[in-house]
């Protein structure tokens, strides 16, 4: 009898507090969090048409062909001259890094914007054939 009164009632009865206080937890309103709207996100997506280079800062600008969109960008290019001994020569291009591109609209720069791989590729491409046209 002197066990049940010396350990148990006073385990018991903090077990009872510890109830109360989680039954009071839970039911109290909870704080009011600011919450950021969603912004959604714009896919930027090929086919590009190319708008403007300039081969010497290495810089560049593509738009889409509904117009809506404009992404320029620094780009990092390795050139290169090949000739088969016969005469015949051609020059090859390759954009080994896009740098840091920005998405512009009618409205200013687009912040929240997706440029999946195959839009990048397009990209590319894109740049490769006029540099190859202008070296």
């Amino acid at each position: 009898m002197n066990i049940k009164t010396n350990l148990v009632k006073p385990m018991c009865t903090a077990l009872g507090v510890m109830g109360m206080l989680t039954a009071a937890y839970a039911f109290s309103p909870a704080k009011e969090q600011s919450v950021a709207p969603l912004v959604e996100r714009i896919e930027v997506t090929a086919p590009f048409k190319l708008e403007s280079i300039n081969v010497k800062k290495s810089f560049a600008a593509v738009e889409t062909l509904n117009e809506q969109y404009v992404v320029e960008f620094e780009y990092v290019a390795e050139f290169s001259n090949h000739n088969n001994g016969v005469g015949g020569s051609w020059n090859e291009v390759d954009v080994l890094e896009i740098k840091e591109p920005r998405v512009y609209d009618e409205n200013g720069e687009v912040e929240n914007y997706y440029l999946d791989s195959r839009s990048v590729q397009e990209i590319v491409h894109v740049i490769e054939q006029e540099l190859r046209e202008r070296v």
